[in-house]
């Protein structure tokens, strides 16, 4: 059985999935940078079935935590090496570290949007980028970032980004009545449109309540899920320009939003900046219709405009607008989108994400066995 070394930013739920269903396949070692994120309020099952290392690397001691990051890799010989980002403080230590050795690495990459970098911070991100010897990619739009920042198009594999794994139940539809009683208890309007994210500067949220009070449709709400630093000022502009039929809920784990899901009608993501967006992932699994910016990955690599999504330019809150306007006057367009979104995502399971990474290593270390290295 080949032995593969992934080196990973968290033990977030999706990723330990998809890394328990790896492992059914290899010998696999998982590197953590760090054990959780102060950022995120995932509950996470230890119960980790493969084999792994949570290093805790810091910036401020980051002469220790090279170390740490290199007694791991030099500790067994692995057949393939996946560094799963470049940006991070292990991202970066790997790649300097495998630079040096002259170690063949696979770079992971979930997405990323082409910026007007400076001229130093382009030479670092070309550099971090480049180094790699192939790329794993969700899509097109990710392929493109990689190759403008310096990956051969040649060695670039990709792979359905899935989410968390929903059973059979918890993916079985509300009935009306589950469904109205629901809403009654949350306060909620006939149409409800979905957030779920963190409340930052990022996620662009003020620009969907800053639409949904241009809409002032009395028959639907807005329910933004997910709490944070913003919290307060969406609450205070929220109360001072006395905007009726928005419910603010803090965070809440997989299993208690799964009725979030079922009892909403549209999902949006209006972030400035997602390389991905899982979420999006999620809400298409409950068979939502999508409005998402134009700066989400899943956004643009996995949905399908005009068929269950509608995408607008970031910060165009009027546009935004117009698009949430379009699904909540049609309840069969809402429907034939939110179908739509049930069809593609069952090319994105978590099982499907594995066989593809299970076909693309097997191909990579044949090529690199053909090649003597």
């Amino acid at each position: 059985m080949n032995k593969i070394l992934f080196i990973a930013n968290i033990p977030s739920p999706y990723r330990v999935d998809f890394f328990n269903e790896l492992g059914r396949f290899y010998n696999l070692t998982v590197v953590f940078e760090r054990g959780s994120d102060i950022k995120r309020e995932w509950i996470v099952d230890h119960s980790f079935k493969f084999n792994y290392y949570i290093l805790d690397l810091r910036l401020l001691s980051i002469v220790s935590s090279f170390k740490r990051l290199r007694y791991v890799i030099e500790k067994e010989h692995y057949d393939l090496i996946i560094l799963g980002g470049y940006s991070t403080i292990g991202g970066i230590l790997s790649t300097l570290y495998f630079k040096i050795k002259r170690i063949r690495y696979v770079l992971n990459a979930d997405g990323g949007f082409i910026k007007k970098d400076n001229f130093i911070k382009l030479f670092i991100k070309k550099f971090l980028i480049s180094s790699a010897h192939y790329w794993l990619s969700t899509g097109e739009n990710c392929r493109g970032y990689l190759i403008h920042y310096g990956a051969k198009k040649e060695n670039i594999y990709e792979y359905p980004f899935a989410s968390v794994k929903y059973s059979k139940e918890e993916l079985k539809e509300l009935s009306k009545e589950e469904v109205r009683y629901l809403k009654e208890k949350y306060k909620l309007r006939d149409k409800v449109i979905l957030y779920v994210g963190s409340f930052i500067k990022l996620k662009g949220v003020e620009e969907l309540i800053g639409a949904f009070e241009k809409l002032k449709d009395k028959d639907a709400s807005l329910l933004l899920i997910g709490g944070g630093e913003l919290k307060k000022e969406y609450v205070t502009y929220i109360e001072e320009r006395n905007i009726p039929n928005i419910v603010i809920m803090d965070f809440i784990q997989k299993e208690a939003l799964v009725d979030f899901y079922k009892i909403s009608d549209i999902f949006v993501l209006p972030s400035r900046g997602d390389v991905w967006g899982l979420v999006i992932n999620e809400a298409m699994s409950f068979g939502l219709p999508i409005v998402s910016s134009n700066k989400v990955g899943a956004a643009l690599d996995m949905t399908k405009e005009y068929k269950n999504s509608l995408i607008y330019e970031s910060g165009n809150i009027d546009e935004l607008k117009e698009k949430l306007q379009m699904l909540l006057r049609d309840r069969n367009l809402r429907q034939d989108y939110g179908e739509m979104s049930r069809g593609i995502i069952e090319d994105y399971t978590m099982e499907k994400m594995v066989e593809k990474h299970v076909n693309i290593i097997e191909r990579i270390i044949l090529i690199e066995k053909c090649k003597g290295r």
